[in-house]
């Protein structure tokens, strides 16, 4: 089985392979370079779901792959707050898709500020906290949390929910339809 990735992120990239893991024995995965097609910074639910599935759709057509996935962070609004958040698009060869989202976390004011000017989450994150190159790594999750918590265990769990069309017969039609 043949995994395409849409993105070179190693964080994303061991994301997807822990949560193919669980279910599968052998794959291999493949990553493409892909465009979100939205922007570097995804204010909502729906330009993340965007986002994500663009990557897996070129991914996709880019390569022969059984499934494709696409991973896509940014916030969301709810109540005047805003959640950091992220999504996962996968699609197989066959047109199926399935889509998980991480949990969420509230953003410090501070980074909400510093993302309406126009800043990356990375870039702030890498700003507090004196590293570089943080969403390569732990991400802000692991920075809001001190190391608790990592980008990529988010991504993967997020792989996960995403996978459970393709491992669960209650999603087949012929199922739904009492034909199976």
């Amino acid at each position: 089985m043949e995994i395409a990735i849409g993105s070179n992120n190693p964080v994303k990239i061991n994301a997807v392979k822990k949560a193919f893991s669980t279910f599968f024995n052998e794959f291999k995965v493949n990553s493409v370079v892909s465009s979100s097609g939205v922007t570097d910074m995804p204010m909502s639910f729906d330009e993340m779901f965007q986002g994500a599935k663009n990557r897996a759709g070129y991914a996709l057509k880019e390569t022969r792959a059984d499934f494709a996935v696409g991973l896509e962070g940014g916030c969301e609004e709810f109540n005047g707050e805003y959640f950091l958040e992220g999504i996962v698009v996968i699609l197989d060869k066959n047109g199926k898709i399935g889509m998980g989202k991480s949990s969420a976390v509230l953003l410090p004011k501070i980074f909400v500020e510093e993302i309406k000017k126009g800043k990356e989450l990375g870039v702030i994150v890498d700003e507090f906290s004196h590293d570089k190159n943080s969403k390569q790594k732990g991400g802000a999750i692991s920075f809001l949390t001190e190391g608790k918590m990592g980008r990529e265990e988010e991504f993967a769990n997020a792989t996960t929910l995403a996978l459970i069309p393709f491992i669960n017969k209650l999603y087949d039609k012929t199922f739904i339809d009492g034909k199976l």
